[in-house]
């Protein structure tokens, strides 16, 4: 397997760990070639990383390496997130890691140019740095893309659950590798609210990256998690789920993000009319990856190198 950077003109070997996660291992498999963008972490160390599509379903039966102990060059897949991280350096947070695949040791020596880089280009630039997982020796080139993603066109409330997981799906491809108009809005100080004591937007922009966040890592994987392991039957889950998006859904459109808020409406809205477990699932599969991008895309418009500000003493 190789991990590249086009725009960096580096490129590693990889080797995946079989022997370790076979299941994981071999979904990733599945999944190649993935194009994403690269982005870098902000809290646990010296880790770059980038969103997949990829679901792992049942991560306590997947077997998992203390972050903080793995050695440089370990890619693993973060199932909350849907990301695959690198490791080029060392990395503080101690907590499980689910290892899927190896950098060479030869090739271990250009890991940290391509982590400062990605690390400058998250605080100070504002274009996406892509990154290819393809199979083989050779890196796949990226496909051709429009030069922009087409526009926004709203979900219908009441629209089946099926033609609302088709269109969550399009939404993934639209974002994929186009940060959403939305978000560019908010975090330029164009969004058409009125939100922010001051005429500043940066106090909304908080408050909506905060609650995407916690949605997407935290509300939707356990939700998911309790459907598929059966510890929650469907109607409960559906139930739950629309007060999840209770305050989301209400406020995320006001504080800048207005495509955004529209698709957590009309999900809130599909909520009652949920109670197939598996058609609950699919829809939670679609709806986690399109909020988990962009969640992704908030981290990396985010402006991180105010940080410079806040030095421990």
């Amino acid at each position: 397997m190789i991990l590249s950077w086009p725009a960096l003109d580096v490129a590693v070997r990889c080797t995946l760990l079989d022997e370790i996660n076979p299941q994981l291992c071999a979904s990733l498999r599945r999944a190649l070639p993935i194009v994403s963008v690269q982005t870098h972490a902000v809290v646990a160390g010296e880790q770059i990383y980038f969103p997949t599509r990829l679901v792992l379903e049942e991560p306590d039966a997947a077997r998992t390496e203390d972050l903080s102990a793995q050695p440089p060059g370990r890619i693993n897949f973060e199932p909350f997130f849907q990301y695959l991280s690198v490791n080029y350096g060392p990395v503080t947070e101690g907590v499980p890691a689910w290892p899927v695949a190896q950098v060479v040791e030869d090739d271990l020596p250009r890991l940290p140019r391509v982590g400062e880089r990605i690390w400058q280009n998250l605080l100070h630039e504002d274009h996406a740095v892509h990154v290819v997982v393809s199979e083989g020796d050779v890196p796949a080139s990226i496909p051709l893309a429009p030069a922009e993603a087409r526009a926004f066109a709203p979900p219908e409330p009441t629209w089946t659950t099926t033609e609302l997981i088709g269109f969550l799906s399009a939404e993934i491809d639209r974002i994929w590798l186009f940060e959403p108009r939305d978000a560019h809005a908010l975090r330029t100080g164009r969004a058409a609210t009125h939100a922010g004591v001051g005429r500043q937007y940066f106090s909304p922009w908080v408050m909506a990256t905060g609650l995407i966040r916690g949605l997407a890592v935290v509300d939707l994987p356990a939700l998911r998690r309790s459907v598929s392991t059966e510890r929650l039957g469907a109607r409960a889950a559906a139930d739950l789920l629309a007060e999840l998006l209770r305050v989301p859904a209400g406020v995320i459109g006001y504080f800048g993000l207005p495509e955004l808020g529209a698709v957590l409406e009309v999900v809130r809205a599909s909520c009652p009319r949920l109670g197939d477990r598996g058609e609950l699932l699919r829809l939670l599969d679609a709806f986690s990856t399109y909020s988990n991008r962009y969640n992704l895309w908030l981290h990396q418009g985010f402006p991180w190198r105010l940080g410079d500000g806040f030095r421990r003493e």
